[in-house]
């Protein structure tokens, strides 16, 4: 590849990431919420040894039915 073929590539990669940037800053995040003063709280759970009090999210399996979605994201099986 020449130099300027290299360099016709890298713009237009960057200006795919530039992209990509944008609409990650101005469309896709909603909102950002300091949340500071509770992940102190929760380092005040761990250093005294009250996990169990610890606020942690519910995690669920997101069920992935159709099958050429679970071939493209190479899953290791689809739901039952």
């Amino acid at each position: 590849m020449t130099l300027e073929e290299e360099e016709k590539k890298e713009g237009r990669y960057n200006w795919v990431c530039a992209e990509f940037l944008r609409k990650y800053a101005h469309d896709w995040i909603i909102d950002i919420e300091d949340i500071s003063d509770f992940v102190k709280e929760q380092y005040e759970f761990v250093k005294a040894g009250s996990i169990e009090q610890l606020t942690t999210p519910r995690e669920c399996v997101y069920p992935v039915t159709d099958k050429n979605i679970v071939k493209k994201l190479e899953l290791s099986r689809s739901p039952e």
